[in-house]
């Protein structure tokens, strides 16, 4: 693959593509900003929902307390929240690290 980088974001989202090719996620990538939506808090992510096409939002549990569960089901949107538990893989040296880069894992 072929990247021509002008802005770190460039960078960012290569990384993310070939992290997502290496690992077998061939989910699509939108960035918010090709999506043109102005908005802030919950309101933000109820109309990326919308503007992608689905009608589920996965979210960390950890964002609970952050998002307004009554104003997404008002759109018509379920939201789902996970507990991530990061996965514990053979690392080269020493006692196993969580939390480090997918790099890593690869």
């Amino acid at each position: 693959m072929q990247v021509r980088l002008g802005k770190l974001v460039d960078l960012n989202v290569a990384g993310i593509h070939y992290l997502a090719d290496s690992l077998g996620i061939g989910n699509k990538f939108v960035l918010q900003s090709s999506l043109q939506i102005q908005s802030q808090s919950s309101e933000l992510l109820v109309k990326i929902t919308k503007e992608t096409g689905a009608d589920v939002y996965l979210t960390p549990l950890v964002t609970k307390k952050y998002v307004d569960e009554n104003f997404f089901a008002q759109q018509g949107i379920t939201i789902q929240f996970f507990r991530l538990i990061p996965p514990v893989y053979p690392q080269l040296w020493g006692e196993f690290i969580y939390n480090l880069s997918a790099l890593d894992l690869l």
